[in-house]
């Protein structure tokens, strides 16, 4: 994991999102039986324990739930979030260089 080797230099966000949501998000698709559906909401519901998990531990800095709310503004609200953790002021526009 790239927090264990890293340490401090990662900010690590997770995403997440509630059942009731991706359940909702997996019958969009309509591409599965339903038992295959459930198993992987079962899934991913054991795959967010892990993440809290790893958040107790510090090996992530930042759980953002996608929800409803703010589903169709995901980029800008990670973008927030990078941005207070550097503590940039979030109008300018910054450039980095990739060497």
């Amino acid at each position: 994991m790239f927090k264990k080797l890293y340490g401090s230099k990662i900010f690590a966000i997770a995403l997440t999102a509630d059942d009731e949501y991706l359940e909702y998000n997996l019958k969009l698709r309509d591409s599965e039986k339903d038992i295959d559906r459930e198993a992987r909401l079962n899934k991913a519901m054991d795959e967010i324990k892990m993440i809290e998990k790893l958040k107790k531990e510090g090996l992530i800095n930042k759980i953002v739930e996608i929800n409803w709310d703010n589903r169709d503004e995901l980029a800008e609200l990670i973008t927030n979030e990078v941005e207070q953790e550097l503590r940039l002021p979030a109008e300018k526009e910054y450039k980095i260089k990739l060497k």
